[in-house]
């Protein structure tokens, strides 16, 4: 059999598990709904063998930590991670013990291919079903900064790009801290987003027809629409059953930031930044983020920020940070670290 395998990719909370989760339950795509950084593992460890490169798969895996869902202590940060959904049944060690007893085939001259439909392939045994043709798996944000090496050295993994407003993105992050309590990276995410952007709307530039470009915004607006488009370039056919989202065929409420279920697919998170943002922070991230809002979302003239705006920013940011993670015994050292990332952002 030819298989096709196709990569979802796109900043953090831009929609990339949703995405995921409405190609679940189509009849001729084999996915594991999950992020799970198949090719970026691979790009870092590549140097291992086969088999010990399976086991730090599958030693990472968030396949193994499903359980987590069910437990208090993990409970928030999973479900803002992979979503809030009905309880499953799914063996770990029955999927892992298939997946490293059973000689890896050549189905293609890429390694990375050949292993990928092994794991797939063995995923869908363990729960009695027979491997498609089409094999969608998900790297997300973690493949954005080796994008240019994936698509040079992959070219037969396709790419499924989400984005998303990068003010939304910030704002889902930013209440994310309030569950995690982690300030320390707040400043350093801003820089990322913006590396990423960049190299996403440089792929928008390049128009190249091995990836796919779906608008976070436009999906949940006109999901038929969009999902009809993303059909044709699988080449697949549209069911209806691609309008609601699953995971691992049981219902997924979405992996928002508010912890709230989400019931289908909804716009309730456009321009949430509106009413979560400052002011300043409005000004000063849209200037930060201005490659893609003027490219791909239509906004003109951006003016760079003003002085008192960093003034603003950076203080909130101080604030943010003191009132969270000042019980942390190594606050004195982190706090002198988050300063000077303030100071060269």
């Amino acid at each position: 059999m030819n298989y096709k395998i196709y990569n979802i990719i796109g900043e953090a909370k831009s929609g990339t598990t949703l995405v995921g989760t409405l190609l679940d339950s189509h009849p001729n795509i084999t996915t594991i709904p999950i992020e799970l950084k198949f090719v970026s593992h691979f790009i870092n460890k590549s140097h291992l063998d086969d088999k010990n490169l399976i086991k730090y798969f599958l030693n990472r895996t968030r396949l193994k930590n499903l359980e987590y869902s069910q437990k208090s202590k993990k409970k928030r940060e999973f479900k803002i991670i992979n979503g809030i959904y009905k309880p499953i049944k799914f063996d770990f060690n029955k999927f892992q013990e298939l997946v490293l007893k059973n000689k890896i085939k050549k189905y293609s001259k890429e390694r990375l291919i050949n292993l990928i439909i092994h794991i797939h392939k063995y995923f869908e045994l363990s729960q009695n079903k027979d491997l498609k043709s089409i094999i969608i798996i998900q790297d997300g944000n973690h493949a954005i900064k080796n994008i240019d090496k994936i698509e040079k050295k992959f070219p037969k993994i396709r790419n499924i790009v989400i984005t998303r407003n990068p003010l939304d993105v910030y704002t889902s992050l930013k209440k994310i801290n309030k569950i995690t309590k982690n300030y320390y990276f707040l400043i350093k995410k801003i820089n990322k987003i913006n590396i990423d952007i960049s190299k996403i709307t440089n792929l928008i530039k390049k128009n190249d027809k091995n990836n796919f470009f779906i608008k976070y915004e436009e999906l949940v607006t006109n999901p038929k629409f969009i999902l009809l488009e993303l059909c044709e370039y699988l080449n697949i056919k549209f069911t209806k059953s691609l309008l609601r989202p699953t995971f691992m065929n049981s219902d997924w409420y979405g992996n928002s930031s508010t912890e709230k279920k989400i019931y289908g697919i909804k716009d309730s998170r456009i321009d949430i930044y509106r009413k979560e943002l400052k002011k300043f922070e409005v000004k000063y991230l849209t200037y930060k983020f201005r490659y893609l809002l003027e490219y791909y979302y239509g906004y003109k003239n951006i003016r760079k920020y003003q002085i008192n705006d960093l003034i603003y920013i950076t203080g909130y940011n101080i604030f943010l940070f003191i009132s969270n993670c000042h019980k942390d015994i190594k606050f004195p050292i982190r706090f002198l670290k988050f300063i000077y990332k303030l100071s060269i952002n």
